[in-house]
């Protein structure tokens, strides 16, 4: 059974897709920052694929990349630069396929080890104690109103043309993606005329990545404004 994370309506939430630190792009991560800030949003949502966690991938691993600690060191330095932005908002982390390597690892190489909550992304990244960050797991969607918000690798088959589209067909409720790094949205209405928007949101990593440097991909983020009546407004934005 699907476990959902219901957040209330009425609030203004800034949605901050792929960041993948330490592969980020620190212009369009302020961009969106700033962009929250003068909207007013009261709730930030880490749509999942914050880290890179590069050294657990099992595909081929670049000359020089950060080691772990390193990578831990600075996504806390990003979490500090949320909490001074947002220092009263709600904030959430959603786990991402890329977060997924550390217990992917974790349970191939060190399955005696699984089970530990220290050696768990939320504790090596003192997320509730030293940011009162929460931290949500694949499979735990996030609805507010009569929006829903996932990181993407739950549904497969989304990838391609038309990403939006397929979202709408897989969730058949308005939702907000990210991890395609490429903008897209759908727009549809049911038979009792209620409208349904499905929005794909771009990245706030680096665009030429080396093992994938021609692409679509664009810099973008989500601002969501839910209304008390569970209604909503969303601005795909890029740049």
């Amino acid at each position: 059974m699907t476990k959902i994370h219901k957040l209330s309506a009425g609030r203004k939430i800034l949605v901050l897709p792929d960041i993948h630190v330490p592969y980020h792009n620190e212009k369009a991560v302020i961009k969106a920052l700033t962009d929250g800030k003068i909207f007013g949003c009261d709730t930030v949502i880490l749509l999942g694929d914050t880290m890179d966690c590069h050294m657990l991938s099992t595909h081929k691993k670049m000359k020089g990349a950060l080691d772990m600690v390193d990578e831990v060191k600075q996504t806390k330095e990003l979490m500090a630069l949320i909490r001074r932005a947002f220092p009263s908002a709600e904030v959430l982390y959603m786990e991402g396929n890329h977060e997924q390597r550390l217990s992917r690892h974790m349970e191939e190489n060190s399955p005696a080890l699984v089970g530990f909550d220290a050696i768990t992304l939320p504790s090596l990244l003192n997320l509730q104690e030293e940011f009162n960050v929460k931290y949500l797991t694949t499979g735990e969607l996030i609805a507010c109103g009569r929006m829903t918000f996932i990181h993407g690798h739950e549904l497969k088959g989304l990838g391609g043309i038309n990403p939006a589209r397929k979202l709408y067909l897989r969730a058949k409720t308005s939702t907000i993606c990210g991890h395609f790094h490429r903008p897209d949205t759908f727009f549809t209405r049911n038979i009792r005329g209620e409208s349904i928007e499905c929005h794909v949101l771009g990245t706030l990593g680096t665009l030429t990545p080396h093992y994938h440097p021609l692409n679509e991909w664009r810099h973008g983020w989500g601002i969501v404004e839910v209304y008390k009546n569970g209604s909503f407004r969303v601005e795909n934005q890029v740049l």
